[in-house]
């Protein structure tokens, strides 16, 4: 408002300033033209006022515009990030929901997975076989082998440790046990070994010298075996939930390899419950994988596709062709300290460099001293396992 005020007062005394000049600039000039300069020059002014004027205006409005513009667009990203969180919060609940709805049913699908592995358990239990080992045992009672609990206070003749075997068994007494496998020279925890132990009513621990070799002649070892594959996928299930991640080593026994009802139905939970076979590691010894079935072959196959490992143990024989291991997709060898430490530091160095080349890792197995682990890094070893690092323990200790 001031500013059109002194705008027009401007034009007023520019049109004053000439009707007064006028004469002196142009002597003679007529009163008419005169006034009609004088209105003109006002107009004049006038005119160029309001055209800075609206000019200031029309470029205020658009600022304007352009600010309106600018927070609109940031408004309208606003939005579509707003719906995108909303979008995945309900997509999350939903997915909760159905979770929380499916949890119960997946629950009892892996039950009734792991009652079907059972099954086979318990007829090898009943079998004709382990109830014949259930008659009297002549060689005990003529002054045969006798063995001797854990606590080694109480013989106990075959009759007696294939009942505690059963026992154990059909009342849930199989123990799980686990040893570390180190990597070098940090010790870092990698894997676990996993390993059974059973214990007898009292809470004894049988040894498993004190078992094996009656309840192979019973048939029972290959239930023993298959329990111990059971209990390593509980393990792997419940360490999974809580959101860690580490490698479980599981020997694979000629008996469970054998069992092609159990083997079959194993790897079929597996394929069923694929997030825990990556968590899986198979193990046998160097003598059973030479002498491995086709059919046992193709169940280790699926395994791997499913994302289990493959690791060979009780290696004799160091005069292997890692590309033909690695083609049968082991990834893992285990050879003793000893057996390295005895060979020429150059053969184990071509050793690991062929291991290496046919991606396959290799781990020095019972390492029980400091000065066997100097020598083993000297070496370039690079993962340990033995009771240098850690004895096994059971899974709830020594995880």
């Amino acid at each position: 408002m001031h500013r059109e005020l002194l705008s027009l007062l401007a034009s007023i005394a520019f049109a004053a300033g000439l009707w007064v000049g006028l004469p002196t600039l142009l002597p003679g000039i007529e009163p008419a033209l005169r006034a009609a300069l004088a209105v003109g020059g006002f107009a004049l002014l006038a005119t160029s006022w309001e055209a800075v004027r609206r000019g200031r205006q029309v470029a205020a409005v658009n600022h304007e515009l352009a600010e309106l513009r600018r927070s609109f667009q940031e408004s309208e990203q606003e939005m579509t990030w707003a719906r995108r969180e909303l979008q995945s919060l309900i997509e999350a609940l939903r997915a909760r929901s159905a979770a929380q709805v499916a949890e119960p049913e997946r629950t009892l699908n892996e039950a009734r997975a792991e009652v079907k592995l059972l099954r086979s358990v318990v007829t090898q239990l009943e079998g004709p076989q382990a109830q014949a080992a259930l008659q009297p045992d002549i060689s005990s009672v003529d002054g045969g082998p006798s063995w001797t609990s854990a606590q080694g206070a109480t013989p106990l003749d075959s009759k007696a440790v294939l009942a505690a075997v059963r026992d154990a068994l059909k009342h849930d007494r199989i123990e799980l046990v686990l040893q570390p496998i180190v990597s070098l020279p940090q010790r870092r925890r990698r894997f676990y070994e996993c390993f059974s132990r059973l214990r007898d009513t009292g809470g004894g621990m049988l040894l498993p010298k004190t078992y094996i070799a009656v309840a192979e002649r019973a048939g029972l070892m290959a239930a023993v075996d298959n329990m111990l594959l059971l209990r390593c996928i509980q393990l792997v299930r419940r360490i999974q939930r809580k959101g860690e991640r580490l490698g479980f080593i599981c020997n694979l026994s000629p008996h469970t390899l054998k069992d092609a009802e159990f083997f079959g139905d194993f790897v079929d939970y597996l394929d069923a419950n694929a997030e825990l076979a990556p968590s899986l590691i198979f193990e046998m010894s160097q003598a059973d994988f030479a002498a491995l079935a086709p059919e046992a072959e193709d169940y280790l196959l699926r395994l791997w596709h499913l994302g289990a490992g493959l690791s060979i143990d009780g290696v004799k024989d160091l005069a292997f062709d890692p590309a033909k291991l690695a083609a049968r997709r082991v990834g893992m060898m285990k050879i003793s300290a000893e057996a390295l430490l005895a060979r020429p530091a150059a053969s184990v160095a071509e050793l690991r460099r062929r291991l290496a080349d046919a991606e396959i890792d290799l781990i020095a197995e019972r390492i029980e001293s400091d000065e066997q682990l100097v020598e083993l890094l000297e070496l370039g070893i690079d993962y340990g396992q033995g009771y240098l690092f850690g004895e096994p323990r059971p899974a709830r200790k020594a995880a």
